[in-house]
C-alpha cells in the first residue's frame, strides 16, 4: 500500500468494513457529537506566572522593575502580572517587591495556577502535606526539598510507583485523601500540595484548612511543566535546582523539536491515545499524552475534544475506528495494569499489547495492521521525567530521524540527574514501554 493510501472503516449491521481511500484527509467523519476547541500552540516557550514578571517573559529580573516603572510613568501598558504585590495598585511598592524578589528577599509570593487562581504564599515554606499521585513529590525531590515534607497521601502506601520512588516517605504520616483535613491540620502543614483539579471551582480546602497555603501544582501537563517547576522553585528557594530542570527538559525536548517542528502534517502521524484503566477514554489538549504526542512529531486525534478538568474524554469506538489512527499509545501503570520502575517483566504491558491488537474495529486501523502499537508506563509518561517519553514517542514515529536517540539515556541521566540518591538503573531495573526499544 502506498503512503497516500487510508483505510476507510465503516460498521455495516454490527460487522466492520474496510476499505481504501486515496487521501490525507484532515479530519474523518465523527461518529459522535463533541465540542471542538481551540488548540493550543506546542513549543517551549512560556510566560512565568507569577506576579512581579511584569514584561510576561520567563523570569523576574531587572527588566520587569523597568517594565513597571514605565507602567507608573504611563510609558508602558500594564500587564496582568505588573501588580507584583497583588494589592490592586501599581505603584513604586511593586517596584519594591520586584526588586526583593529578585535578590531572594521577599516574605510572600503571588502566582497564578493552572485554573487562573491567584495565590498568595507566605515565606519561607518549611512544612508541606503531600498529596496527588507523585509528579509533585518528583518535582520537590529535582528542588532538593523532600525535607520539608510532614505527611503525605494515601496514594503513597498503596501504589508501587510511590512506593519504589518515594521510600523516604515510607515512615511518615499517611493524611489519607484530599479531604481528611483533621489529619492533615494535626501535621501542623503551612502548605498542602494538591492537584490542580482539586476543587478547582471554590475554596473548600481553603475554608476546612485555615492559615494553610493550598498549592495546586500537576507536574504531569507538558505544557505548563516548566511554568510550574520554576514557580516551585521560587515558592521553596530553589531557583537554581529549579533551572537545572528547565536546562535539561529544554536540552532534550528542544532538540526533539527542533527535528520535528517543520513537519508538514501529512509527515505527522495520527495517534489515538488511551488511559490505563478505562477503554476508549482518551485526553484533549489538556492532558494525558496530548503535549508529548504533538512534540515528538504526532498529531493526537483527540486534542479538540472538550473534556474534564483532567483532559480525560470518554469517546465511542466506532469514532476512534472512523479517525484509522496510524500509531495506538496505551497507557500502563499506577495500581492498574503494570509497568513502571516496580515491575521486574514485561508481561503486563505485552497483555495490554495484545488486547489492543485483538479487539474488535481497532484491529483494522492502520496502527494495528502496521504494528504500531506502543504501550507506556505512566511512570515515565507524566512525571518531570517526561522527556524521556517524547523521546520514545519521537523514535516510534520518526525512526529515521531519531536513530541516534536512546530514550533510555535521557531518563538514565534525569534519575542520575535529579534522584541520585535512588541508585536506579532503568537498563536494569523497571519496565518503562512495551515493546522494548533497541539502542540507539
Amino acid at each position: 500500500m502506498d503512503n497516500k493510501t487510508k483505510r476507510k472503516i465503516t460498521r455495516i449491521n454490527g460487522e466492520f468494513d474496510v476499505t481504501y481511500i486515496r487521501t490525507y484527509s484532515a479530519a474523518l467523519a465523527i461518529a459522535i457529537s463533541l465540542t471542538i476547541s481551540t488548540l493550543p500552540v506546542y513549543g517551549l516557550e512560556y510566560t512565568f506566572n507569577m506576579f512581579g514578571n511584569a514584561n510576561l517573559d520567563e523570569t523576574i529580573d531587572e527588566a520587569d522593575v523597568g517594565y513597571v516603572q514605565g507602567v507608573i510613568q504611563g510609558t508602558k501598558d500594564e500587564t496582568e502580572l505588573s501588580d507584583a504585590n497583588y494589592d490592586g495598585v501599581v505603584n513604586e511598592d511593586d517596584v519594591a517587591q520586584i526588586k526583593a524578589i529578585i535578590a531572594g528577599e521577599e516574605t510572600e509570593l503571588t502566582y497564578l495556577d493552572f485554573t487562573g487562581r491567584v495565590v498568595t504564599v507566605k515565606k519561607p515554606v518549611e512544612r508541606i502535606v503531600m498529596l496527588g499521585v507523585g509528579e509533585q513529590a518528583e518535582a520537590l525531590r529535582i528542588l532538593d526539598s523532600m525535607d520539608k515534607v510532614v505527611g503525605v497521601g494515601e496514594h503513597f502506601f498503596n501504589r508501587d510507583y510511590t512506593k519504589a520512588l518515594f521510600p523516604e516517605f515510607k515512615d511518615l504520616p499517611n493524611v489519607g485523601t484530599w479531604d481528611n483535613y483533621e489529619a492533615i491540620l494535626s501535621q501542623n502543614p503551612d502548605s498542602v500540595v494538591v492537584y490542580s483539579w482539586y476543587n478547582p471551582a471554590d475554596s473548600e480546602m481553603e475554608n476546612n484548612l485555615p492559615g494553610v497555603t493550598i498549592l495546586r501544582f500537576d507536574f504531569y501537563r507538558g505544557g505548563i511543566m516548566l511554568d510550574e517547576m520554576k514557580k516551585f522553585g521560587y515558592i521553596l528557594d530553589r531557583r537554581e535546582q529549579a533551572q537545572d530542570y528547565i536546562d535539561f527538559f529544554e536540552e532534550y525536548v528542544g532538540g526533539i523539536y527542533e527535528r520535528v517542528k517543520d513537519l508538514p502534517e501529512e509527515e505527522r502521524p495520527s495517534v489515538y491515545q488511551e488511559s490505563a484503566t478505562v477503554p476508549y477514554k482518551t485526553f484533549n489538549a489538556e492532558g494525558g499524552a496530548t503535549y508529548q504526542i504533538e512534540m515528538a512529531g504526532g498529531q493526537s486525534i483527540s486534542s479538540g475534544l472538550t473534556g474534564l478538568a483532567t483532559g480525560a474524554v470518554e469517546v465511542d469506538p466506532e469514532w476512534v475506528v472512523s479517525q484509522n489512527p496510524g500509531f495506538i499509545i496505551k497507557m500502563a501503570g499506577w495500581g492498574s495494569s503494570g509497568g513502571g520502575y516496580a515491575e521486574g517483566n514485561s508481561s503486563g504491558l505485552e497483555e495490554l499489547r495484545t488486547e489492543i491488537m485483538n479487539r474488535e474495529g481497532l484491529k483494522f486501523t492502520d496502527a494495528v495492521v502496521e504494528g504500531k502499537v506502543y504501550v507506556i508506563s505512566y511512570d515515565v509518561l507524566y512525571p518531570p521525567c517526561m522527556p524521556a517519553s517524547i523521546a520514545y514517542m519521537a523514535k516510534w514515529f520518526h525512526p529515521d530521524l531519531f536513530e541516534d536517540i536512546d530514550p533510555r539515556e535521557i531518563h538514565q541521566e534525569y534519575l542520575d540527574k535529579f534522584h541520585e540518591n535512588l541508585g536506579w538503573n532503568v537498563y536494569e531495573s523497571g519496565v518503562f514501554v512495551y515493546p522494548i526499544i533497541e539502542s540507539a
